[in-house]
This record gives C-alpha cells, sequence and structure tokens, in this order.
C-alpha cells in the first residue's frame, strides 16, 4: 500500500494533491487485494480525494474489484450521488459495465432504490436500460420486484424501455409486482 492509497483511504485530500504533484507518482497501483487509491476514495465515498485523483494524467476509472464491481457500480450502490456525479463527468467511464453476476450499476442502484442516482445514471449517455444481469432481471424487474414505485415510473420514461423483457424464470416485471401483490406497480406498468 503505497502513501497515496494510505492518504487516498482516509479521504485526506490535502495530502493526497501533495502526493500527486510528485513527479512519477503511478496514481493505478493496487494492493495485494487490487484496490487502487481511487477506488478506495470512491468506496469510502471522500467526494473530495475522488476528485483530485481524478485529475491525475492516466487515472483508470474503469478498474473493478475481483467481482467485477467498478468504481461507479461501488459508488452508486453505497448511494453517494456525489462520486457519481463525479464519475459519470470521467472521460472513458463505462456506465454499462457489469459485475461478475450481470448486474450494471443502474440495476444495483435501482436494487437499492435510490431515485436520485437512478435519475444520474438515466441521463447518462450510452446507458442502456434493458441490460439483463445473468438471471435476465432488468433493472425494471429489479425495481418491480422490491416494490420501488418512484424508481418503476422513472424507468418507464427511459427512452428504451422494455416492458415484456422475460427472464430465466419466465416472468416479466408485471409478474414480479403481481407476484409481490404491488397494485401501484401492476397500474404503473398495465
Amino acid at each position: 500500500r503505497t502513501p497515496l492509497w494510505q492518504a487516498a483511504s482516509r479521504g485526506y485530500a490535502a495530502t493526497v494533491g501533495q502526493l500527486l504533484a510528485a513527479p512519477g507518482i503511478d496514481v493505478n497501483i493496487a494492493d495485494k487485494d487490487g484496490w487502487t487509491p481511487l477506488s478506495r476514495a470512491v468506496y469510502r465515498g471522500y467526494a473530495a480525494t475522488v476528485g483530485q485523483l481524478l485529475t491525475a494524467p492516466g487515472v483508470d476509472v474503469n478498474t473493478a474489484d475481483k467481482d467485477g464491481r467498478t468504481l461507479l457500480w461501488q459508488a452508486a450502490s453505497r448511494g453517494y450521488a456525489a462520486v457519481v456525479g463525479q464519475l459519470l463527468t470521467a472521460p472513458g467511464v463505462d456506465v454499462n459495465a457489469a459485475d461478475k453476476n450481470g448486474r450494471t450499476p443502474l440495476s444495483r442502484v435501482v436494487y437499492r432504490g435510490y431515485a436520485a442516482i437512478v435519475g444520474q445514471l438515466l441521463t447518462a449517455p450510452g446507458v442502456d436500460v434493458n441490460i439483463a444481469d445473468k438471471n435476465g432481471w432488468t433493472p425494471l424487474s429489479w425495481a418491480a420486484y422490491q416494490g420501488h414505485t418512484a424508481v418503476v415510473g422513472q424507468l418507464l420514461a427511459a427512452p428504451g424501455i422494455d416492458v415484456n423483457i422475460i427472464d430465466k424464470d419466465g416472468r416479466t416485471p408485471l409478474s414480479w409486482a403481481a407476484y409481490q401483490g404491488y397494485a401501484a406497480i401492476i397500474g404503473q406498468l398495465l
């Protein structure tokens, strides 16, 4: 674990700034578990530190952990709206990168019901609202199953949304809403 990793992991933005100014600093050196300085700052939600690290030349904004969870996936999953916003403006960020289970940042944040972050991701260039995970669940499937009425509304307003995608169990978002007994969501989907 490098000094930059240590400072980023603890959110010491001023120290990170000092270290980034040093000649030859490599911002992408990971620890034995694959965590880079940026991934640690993202995981902990240190927006000021993330902002500094994103300005470093050559920073990898799509680095992922052993389970395929990218920085954007981590920030979205943990509810860090400010960090999600920073990552979405980073050049080259892959908004549709999926983890080993095929879950994208959008599907993960929909599962959690974080409507504000769903809104951020839905406005990201290139976002695909219909990507299904390994079980065939789309973000709309997750929203319907979890009972997130507001999120269902957001997804239904997204261009290109397909409400009829069938998962591996032969179910659609509507059938999941019916299974759970969510009358309001059934009304939205009909």
